[in-house]
């Protein structure tokens, strides 16, 4: 599946666009419509990712460590500095009260990815190890992982609605339990296509199945974003469906646009995938020229929407994206040249999700 770093880098560029949509409330009608398969995507390529038929305790503990290293620890230093950047462009002290306020309050905000994809990997990685442990077939590993997401949807519900504040306060600190249960899905059923993935990739490559994956993603994404307000069961369930559907659609489309033989769509998928292997310094960065540029954006924003509309609302977002993207990557080479790339990023893991 040598496509997904060009979905992966497809992906990430959605994931700037719509953060800069929403610097200034200016979500625009079209991202409705992605939304439902911008993170499941991502969330399903870290999970198939992660599985392996021969999780013993050295992948146990080399991946664990990898994890740390690879993904944490850039986090948490980026993550600082982007709020003494927040503080520094705001005149505020940073030393003060309010700093360690922002600490706390923007702990799950702009990187909550990071931080979930991690509780992901801590939740599932022990659960794999026992796989192996007791050598279960690949029908019996699904079930348990069927068994397993079940499972933690109970536990996770129960602690979001327990009567006890500190309960609930520090399971929020520890897990966006929110955000966690949404994507958790996806998460599984990733390791789920990686257990069979032969019949997956057959399954995603035949062109029926991808049109109608294409199909009923419209469809769904439309009930969703217009009808379905009033049935929250009725509607969760749909977002997955159309997350499922979006996920398939997007290999489709992928898999057989890089077999397009025209030399303008390769060096596009080959740009893109340039992004997609470096997805962990790119989503961890963007965020610093957003809020450098967020007056012109902001003023950028406003003309285009009171005076062209949604589709070029999308269009300035998505061009942006790509300029973030590229200055997030010509960032990584002047940290290198400084001499300070290997302390923030110590291991050498450049992809959200990867082993």
């Amino acid at each position: 599946m040598a496509h997904l770093d060009v979905i992966r880098g497809v992906t990430m560029l959605l994931v700037i666009a719509l953060h800069v949509s929403i610097i200034d409330t200016y979500y625009g009608y079209w991202w409705r419509y992605l939304e439902f398969m911008r993170m499941p995507m991502f969330f399903f390529v870290s999970g198939f990712l992660m599985y392996s038929a021969n999780f013993d305790r050295t992948t146990l503990v080399k991946r664990s460590k990898n994890r740390l290293y690879s993904q944490l620890w850039p986090t948490i230093v980026i993550f600082t500095l982007y709020v003494v950047f927040i503080f520094s462009l705001s005149g505020v002290n940073t030393l003060g009260q309010e700093f360690k306020d922002a600490i706390q309050h923007q702990f799950k905000r702009g990187y909550w990815f990071t931080y979930v994809l991690i509780e992901m990997f801590f939740v599932v990685a022990p659960t794999l190890y026992l796989f192996n442990r007791f050598r279960l077939s690949n029908k019996w590993r699904t079930v348990a992982l069927l068994g397993f997401y079940v499972g933690v949807t109970i536990v996770l519900n129960l602690l979001m609605h327990s009567d006890s504040h500190f309960v609930a306060a520090m399971a929020g600190y520890i897990l966006s339990l929110t955000l966690f249960k949404k994507y958790f899905i996806y998460f599984i059923l990733g390791s789920i296509a990686k257990i069979y993935l032969p019949v997956f990739t057959s399954f995603y490559q035949k062109q029926h199945y991808g049109v109608a994956a294409v199909i009923f993603y419209c469809i769904i994404a439309v009930i969703l974003s217009n009808f379905i307000h009033y049935a929250p069961y009725l509607e969760d369930f749909l977002i997955v469906i159309c997350g499922c559907c979006g996920i398939t659609a997007m290999l489709y489309l992928f898999h057989y646009l890089l077999q397009v033989k025209s030399t303008i769509v390769q060096r596009i998928c080959s740009y893109l995938a340039i992004i997609g292997t470096s997805t962990l310094q790119i989503y961890l960065l963007h965020y610093f020229f957003q809020e450098v540029l967020r007056v012109p954006i902001q003023h950028i924003q406003a003309f285009i929407n009171a005076n062209l509309g949604d589709p070029f609302l999308l269009l300035f977002h998505i061009i942006f994206a790509i300029i973030s993207a590229v200055a997030c990557l010509l960032t990584v080479k002047v940290l290198k040249v400084v001499g300070v790339y290997r302390f923030i990023f110590p291991a050498k893991a450049k992809k959200l999700g990867a082993k």
